[in-house]
Formats: C-alpha cells, sequence, structure tokens
C-alpha cells in the first residue's frame, strides 16, 4: 500500500510540481526540468478541476480526492492519492506534461492498475510486469539522465514496485496482504481496548477471542450473517450471483417514452421475450426499480431517482461486459423485470451507452485514458443486469483536440481500484456521502 499508495505518488507529484531538491552545486537547474509542468496557475486549475470531479465519483469510491493545491501537505490520505494519481491524473494531464513523460506516466498507471486487483489473469501480471519495468527503466532516461545530481530521484519505493507483478504470482493478490489489511486489524483491535491499564494483555486477548469467533464462523457459516448487505427491513429482489434490486420501485408499470419504447422493444425482438408488454412500440409499460447491488458490494443507482447535489454522489454510472467479452460503460436510466417465453423472470437496465473510446489516446496511454462522448436518448439499449461488472465514473473533461460542447461533452472513465476489497472487508457501498465532512478529516 505504502510503495504504490503513499511513496510512489509523492515521488511523482513533486516531479511535476518541481519541489523536489535541486542539486545546484553538482550542476543541476530546476529551468532544464521540462517535466515541472503544475507550477503557478496550472497547479491551481488543476487542484479545481480535481476537486469538481468529485461530485462525479460514486458514493462506493470512499474518500474521494481533495483539492490537491491546497491540501496536498494538509494530511493526504493515501486513498486520495490512489484516486487522484491512477484514476484522474493520467487524463488531467494529457495536453498539460510534454507526450514523452505522458506516456511514460500512463506505463505506471497502467501496470499499477492491474496489480491492485484481486482477480488478475496470467497475461495481466506480464503486461503490468513489462509496464512498470518500461517505466523503471525510462525513468531513468528522462529523469535522471545518469546525472548524480539527480540520484535522489531514485528512492528504493521504484525498485520495490517492480516486484509487485511477480510477488502477486507468488503469494496471490497484494492487496489481500497489504498494509491496507494490517491497518484495518490494528483499527478493529485497537478500538476493542477496554483496560488502558494492562493494554498488551487486552489487546493479546481481544486477538485471541478474534481468531476463536473466525475458526467458529469458519467451521459453521450460519454463524455469520451478512450484516453488511441490504437492510432486512428494506424489501429487495434477490436475482442471485450476488445482484439484488433495491426500493424504489414503481407500484405499477408505467408508459415510457418513445425513445426508451424502441429500445426495449429492439431487445425483446432479439431474444423472443414478453409475455406482459404491449406490442406496440408507442405503448410500452414498465415498472421501474431505482438501485442495483452487485457481487462487489457497490450499489448502482439510476437517472430515474438518482438527484445529483453536493451531497450525492453520481452513482448510475456502469461498467458492463458483453458476451463477446468487450467493456464498455453506460448510464443507468432504470431497471426492469420481463417474463420471458419460458416464463422465467429477467431483469434488464435500460441504459444510455457512451460512445466507443478514442482508439488514439487509448493507445498512446496504454489503454489508461478512456476517453468518449456521451450517448443520451440517440444510444438506449437494454442490457442484463448481469453483465454489470461495476459501478463507475465518468468524469467530463476537455482533451484537447477532441470537439467539446455543451451538447457533445467528453468524458473519461475511472473505476476503483481494489473494489472487491470493500466485500472482503465488511464494506458496502453507500447512497449518500456527506461531501462537506470531508474538509475536516
Amino acid at each position: 500500500m505504502h510503495a504504490c499508495g503513499i511513496n510512489v505518488p509523492d515521488l511523482i507529484q513533486k516531479l511535476f510540481r518541481g519541489t523536489l531538491d535541486c542539486d545546484t552545486k553538482n550542476g543541476d537547474n530546476k529551468a532544464s526540468w521540462d517535466w515541472a509542468v503544475l507550477v503557478g496557475d496550472v497547479w491551481k486549475t488543476h487542484g479545481e478541476a480535481v476537486a469538481t470531479a468529485r461530485q462525479y465519483l460514486p458514493g462506493s469510491f470512499g474518500r474521494p480526492p481533495r483539492n490537491p493545491a491546497e491540501k496536498i501537505s494538509s494530511g493526504y490520505k493515501c486513498w486520495e492519492f490512489l484516486h487522484w494519481m491512477y484514476g484522474m491524473l493520467p487524463a488531467l494531464l494529457y495536453g498539460v506534461l510534454p507526450e514523452a513523460y505522458w506516456k511514460h506516466f500512463c506505463k505506471l498507471v497502467a501496470g499499477v492498475r492491474i496489480v491492485f486487483q484481486r482477480r488478475t489473469m496470467r497475461a495481466e501480471r506480464e503486461y503490468a510486469h513489462t509496464m512498470i519495468s518500461d517505466f523503471i527503466y525510462e525513468f531513468e532516461k528522462l529523469y535522471v539522465q545518469r546525472k548524480i545530481s539527480r540520484m535522489h530521484f531514485l528512492p528504493q519505493c521504484l525498485h520495490a514496485i517492480l516486484h509487485h507483478p511477480t510477488e502477486f504470482e507468488r503469494i496471490g493478490p497484494l492487496i489481500c496482504s497489504s498494509q491496507f489489511t494490517m491497518e484495518r486489524t490494528i483499527g478493529d483491535l485497537g478500538g476493542e481496548i477496554r483496560q488502558p491499564s494492562n493494554v498488551f494483555a487486552n489487546l493479546a486477548q481481544r486477538a485471541l477471542r478474534r481468531a476463536q469467533v473466525n475458526g467458529l464462523k469458519a467451521m459453521f457459516p450460519d454463524l455469520d450473517p451478512d450484516e453488511h448487505g441490504p437492510s432486512n427491513r428494506v424489501p429487495i429482489c434477490d436475482l442471485g450471483g450476488g445482484y439484488s434490486l433495491l426500493h424504489p420501485r414503481e407500484d405499477h408499470p408505467r408508459l415510457v417514452r418513445q425513445c426508451e419504447a424502441r429500445a426495449i422493444m429492439q431487445y425483446l425482438r432479439r431474444y423472443t421475450v414478453v409475455e406482459n408488454l404491449d406490442e406496440d412500440e408507442d405503448e410500452v409499460h414498465v415498472q421501474r426499480w431505482a438501485r442495483c447491488r452487485i457481487p462487489n458490494g457497490q450499489i448502482c443507482r439510476s437517472s430515474w431517482k438518482e438527484v445529483p447535489n453536493h451531497v450525492t454522489r453520481i452513482s448510475r454510472n456502469v461498467k458492463v461486459a458483453s458476451s463477446n467479452h468487450s467493456i464498455s460503460y453506460g448510464e443507468v436510466l432504470y431497471y426492469f423485470q420481463v417474463k420471458t417465453v419460458d416464463v422465467r423472470c429477467k431483469t434488464l437496465a435500460l441504459v444510455a451507452q457512451y460512445g466507443s473510446p478514442n482508439r488514439r489516446l487509448l493507445e498512446m496511454s496504454s489503454g489508461v485514458v478512456w476517453a468518449c462522448h456521451a450517448g443520451g436518448d440517440n444510444a438506449l439499449t437494454v442490457i442484463d443486469v448481469k453483465n454489470i461488472i461495476a459501478c463507475s465514473a465518468m468524469i467530463p473533461f476537455s482533451p484537447p483536440g477532441f470537439d467539446v460542447s455543451d451538447t457533445n461533452k467528453v468524458y473519461f472513465a475511472m473505476d476503483k481500484m481494489g473494489v472487491e476489497m470493500d466485500v472482503l472487508g465488511g464494506l458496502s457501498s453507500t447512497d449518500t456521502y456527506n461531501m462537506d465532512e470531508d474538509e475536516d478529516m
């Protein structure tokens, strides 16, 4: 956690801001640091862009990054560095950082995003190793340039991350054995101490009891109810496989718009459903659901009921995996159910698909920056809710060379790193996240 979450981000941001020590005695000069672009008004503008993006990060992302131009020296947290450095920075630096340095930085992001996952394919781990190895090698060429005066540009953490992909292969997902796990355990056990006069003996007993309870739960799973799932007091519709529809829900089917009706009927004809919908495209009625809980613990909302404001963050954008293993993003309008010809209930979602990513930008960034236009009502489609794999952020930005206007906005996709750990850690998505509280944290 510390290497990728604090040490490396701290080094990178100091390089881009030009705040690393400069050894002028050995001939170095900050005027030659063409990578130091986050200075002056550019740094302030960048900080404002990061702060503005908080509204677009779903509540399940947890702590959003604060304005780094104001808070970088005020206890910036590990998750803030992770969201900022590996989520936002590749897109926000496009056109700001010289291209050679930008491409180089994107290789680091591509590798770290993979090693932070809980499940990876061998090919992904090999790709992560290649990206991080290239980053380390090119770092010495681009920044150090074989100058003794820049030896302090190479802290030990840069060498440490080189081993992350291979350690993943040896001991399993690093996020499951990282400092996150240890600090969570320390916090949980520390909060149970009730004998300040004999702290360590009390701590040892609490740890022993925790181990005994965990052993009992492992032998008898019924002793461990899902306390972090949807409340039993709130009606839900369990879809199996970790998917659930959550209230609010309409009390009866209602007429949908014509553009929505066309998308729904196109899907139904393709898969030969349905006995409870009108065949007339102009007269389609559905009973809408507002939210869906997916296996990783996130709650995906919909534009039908979500009203973004300074408290509630947008959580209606989803990452979708299709049957041919391709990935796309969409904005959920609502969820609904239909009966198939074999009288089974099928749960669907009406989404407004985002456009295809800009291929040139995706390739230049080593697959990191997924930039696309919003589809709107002209790109409505119906998907099976079980094709939703994550609740994602779609953040607006204005990259150079893109046609950007109020009616043709460009967004970049951002997924939460290590989201599957929320389930293992007993956390679940929250529908509201008080953004005002962040200023005090």
